[in-house]
């Protein structure tokens, strides 16, 4: 599951539409699709976009929060991301393989790209803090630090 919350607000309509998503499990595909809808339509101005990540955006859920502006990301405080290199999968002839690979590599270069807008690191700095092999998960004040988030908020707990 992907805990991360979107929510939308048509501009022209300012708060009288709004459409909350909950993604959990989900294909690749789709959660690719979503991810370039998102930014392309915050980038354009159509809709504003908020999000909250509540417990984990892991792998692409990563991806998708990634899509939302930075100033509109709320996590919460107790809240983790965690970062990988692209991975995947392929079977068939050697052909089909490799264009499996070059698909994956190609992945990981856009989200190599992404987090360099996010956070200001070089390229190279993305590479080597994330893109080693390993899980990364970064707890949310690291997130916010490296604006990979734009807030934080408290987590309450229901004392019945």
């Amino acid at each position: 599951m992907w805990p991360l919350t979107i929510l939308t607000t048509h501009s022209t309509l300012r708060n009288s539409f709004k459409c909350s998503m909950r993604l959990k499990q989900t294909t690749h595909t789709f959660t690719l699709t979503l991810s370039t809808f998102i930014k392309e339509t915050a980038d354009a101005g159509v809709i504003k976009i908020t999000g909250k990540i509540e417990g984990l955006a892991a792998s692409m859920g990563c991806n998708i929060a990634m899509a939302i502006p930075q100033d509109s990301l709320e996590m919460g405080n107790m809240s983790r991301i965690m970062i990988h290199r692209a991975k995947g999968g392929a079977f068939g002839t050697a052909d089909e393989v490799r264009n499996s690979a070059d698909n994956i590599q190609s992945y990981e270069d856009d989200m190599v790209e992404i987090l360099v807008g996010r956070t200001g690191l070089t390229t190279d700095e993305v590479k080597a803090k994330w893109m080693d092999g390993l899980d990364h998960y970064i707890k949310a004040a690291e997130a916010k630090k490296l604006k990979l988030v734009g807030n934080l908020t408290e987590s309450k707990v229901n004392a019945s």
